[in-house]
Order: C-alpha cells, then sequence, then structure tokens
C-alpha cells in the first residue's frame, strides 16, 4: 500500500509527465524518465562485498583490506548498483542537468536495498552540499534520494542537522588518500538532534567512502547510537580504502 504521501510525490511526477514528456536519461528514448530496459541492464551489488563497506570481492573475516587497516566511522556503508552504465547516465543527468523527477525513482532502488538490509533507523539524512554549490546547482541531489526514501519508509527525514561547514574542492581526481584529507573537519552538527538514534546518511555515489565517514564520524560525535550509510552507487576502483 503506497503512503499518501508518496501517491503525492507519484501524481505529482505524473503530471509534470503528461505536460512534459520524458526522454530517458540512460538510452534517450521518450516516454519514460529511467526506461524499464535501463533499470534492467543495472549492475547490482548484492553478493561477495566487504561487510563493513560494502566493496564488491571475497574478503578473509568479511572484511577489506582497507576497513581492517582504518575502522571507518560508520557501522555499514551498501550502494545499489556498479557506477556505469544507465546507472552513471542517471546520476548524472539528476546531478548535473537538473532530472529532477530520478531523484524519485532511484529512490525506489533505495528503499528495496534497506529493506532487504534490516537495519534499524531512526532518522534518513542526505550528504549536505556546501552553501556555494547548492546555491549554485539550484537543488542538493542526495536530499532528491534521501526525503522520498524517508516517506517511502514512513521514517523521519532532517536536512537541516548535518551541515557541511567548509567547501571542498571536487574529489572526481583525488587519490583515496587525498579524499580522506579533503573532507577531514567537513562537517558540523547544529543540535543534539541525533543523539541515541540510528542514523542513515544517503549520498548519490560512493568512491572511497571518505565522505560518508566524515559524516558518519560528525554524527557520532552529536551522540548517535548508530550510522549507515547507503547510496545508489558505487565506483569500483583498485583501491580501496574504506
Amino acid at each position: 500500500m503506497l503512503r499518501p504521501a508518496i501517491f503525492a510525490y507519484r501524481y505529482f511526477w505524473q503530471t509534470v509527465d503528461w505536460v512534459f514528456p520524458p526522454v530517458c536519461a540512460g538510452c534517450g528514448i521518450q516516454g519514460e524518465v529511467l526506461c524499464t530496459a535501463c533499470q534492467s541492464s543495472i549492475e547490482k551489488i548484492e553478493d561477495r562485498i566487504c561487510d563493513r563497506c560494502g566493496y564488491p570481492g571475497t574478503f578473509n573475516a568479511g572484511e577489506c583490506p582497507g576497513c581492517n587497516k582504518h575502522d571507518p566511522k560508520y557501522t555499514k556503508i551498501r550502494s545499489c548498483g556498479n557506477y556505469k552504465g544507465s546507472l552513471k547516465e542517471a546520476i548524472h543527468s539528476l546531478k548535473y542537468q537538473n532530472n529532477l523527477a530520478l531523484g524519485f525513482i532511484l529512490s525506489e532502488m533505495l528503499e528495496e536495498k534497506l529493506r532487504n538490509e534490516n537495519w534499524i533507523i531512526d532518522i534518513i539524512v542526505p550528504v549536505p552540499l556546501s552553501r556555494g554549490r547548492q546555491r549554485e546547482r539550484g537543488y542538493n541531489q542526495a536530499a532528491l534520494l534521501a526525503h522520498p526514501l524517508a516517506k517511502r519508509m514512513g521514517l523521519q527525514y532532517d536536512s537541516g542537522s548535518l551541515t557541511r561547514k567548509k567547501y571542498t574542492e571536487s574529489q572526481v581526481h583525488l587519490t583515496a588518500e587525498e579524499r580522506s584529507c579533503n573532507m577531514a573537519d567537513a562537517f558540523s552538527i547544529k543540535s543534539n538532534f541525533f543523539k541515541g538514534k540510528n542514523i542513515l546518511i544517503i549520498d548519490d555515489v560512493i568512491t572511497t567512502g571518505s565522505t560518508i565517514n566524515e559524516c558518519a564520524r560528525t554524527i557520532q560525535e552529536g551522540g548517535a547510537k548508530e550510522v549507515y550509510g547507503l547510496s545508489i552507487a558505487r565506483a569500483i576502483l583498485h583501491d580501496i580504502r574504506a
């Protein structure tokens, strides 16, 4: 049964699609935001993963070398699919081409993943953007994923308590170590709202996990009990530092 808020979301985007017929972000076919064929082509990340960071592979004791070495601050993180093909195109369209409807469509994948994990979650939080970047883009793509997910799951959504207090450079061309340094002390907590709660952080893409890890560290300093991370996609690299 659809929750009322999700029904309203769906009705809104169906109305928008009727007025402005969509084009598939993956293949360009007219009529769908992300067509069935493109959704079916997504390479899901399911079996044989690090139990901690969710990186694909078979590892001794269940955890990858990166997690064993660095002991991440989060409890666990997971991703829905490999960052390539139609999924990569969809995220690029959401993030850089104002294709806002994709947030609702992709949140279905997040819901399925979250239900399969059976985590106990109290509050869902998007990774925040800096004020400058959000002003430039006009929206936070992680929030477009996190908000409908919270509505689907009937969970509390919070986008104001965790904030990004410094501008960080793009991490696209940075090494794992550079990403970690880049994100150090980047976030802050406005209140003790997370105290004693289990928090789920949502992002669009996880690469090394440095952003989620820094968010988790900050949220734990605010008294959270457990901190989990979930993303639509995972970039598969040779460097698996979490």
